[in-house]
């Protein structure tokens, strides 16, 4: 598990009033860091689904015309 659930048990886990705060401070924090980072990933894996998309309906067009379908000039 990443950095956030270690604090986030010992927050759920915390008896001493008196720490009880900072250490749901400690675990929410650690949560939104890992939240932002997951966004970025999921924004990279999304473009990467997206251009895999692309390709296959390209590679689809190309079976569909067939190589001899094609223009003689293209090498």
């Amino acid at each position: 598990m990443t950095e956030w659930d270690p604090l986030y048990r010992q927050a759920m886990a915390e008896t001493d009033p008196t720490k009880l705060q900072e250490s749901i401070n400690l675990a929410k924090r650690a949560m939104s860091d890992r939240e932002r980072e997951l966004s970025k990933i999921l924004a990279r894996v999304m473009q990467e689904q997206m251009s895999i998309r692309e390709a296959k309906q390209g590679l689809e067009l190309l079976a569909q015309e067939g190589v001899h379908g094609r223009d003689s000039d293209v090498a």
